[in-house]
């Protein structure tokens, strides 16, 4: 763990908001502390962990960090009309 300043704002200070666990994977019994920026606003884990230490708090089968061999399409449940387009907006 390290500490970390703000990722939007660049400042080194911060209040904390509460202490957390995790409870979607139950990986570690760890608790988390989420700080919020004095400056800006943005709230955030502080201390981070180590990058190397990030697949230890997610399940072997977590999507984002699987590897594919092959590529696998998208498919919609009802056909797209021929003369509309989709603009795909992804949050990773």
């Amino acid at each position: 763990m390290r500490h970390v300043s703000c990722n939007l704002c660049g400042a080194e200070n911060e209040k904390v908001l509460f202490y957390a666990h995790d409870v979607d994977y139950r990986t570690t019994e760890k608790e988390f502390c989420v700080v919020s920026c004095k400056q800006c606003g943005l709230a955030y884990i502080n201390p981070r962990p180590e990058e190397a230490e990030m697949a230890a708090y997610y399940p072997h089968a977590y999507r984002p960090h699987v590897r594919r061999t092959e590529s696998v399409p998208f498919h919609y449940t009802e056909p797209l009309h021929p003369n509309r387009r989709v603009l795909d907006v992804g949050c990773g």
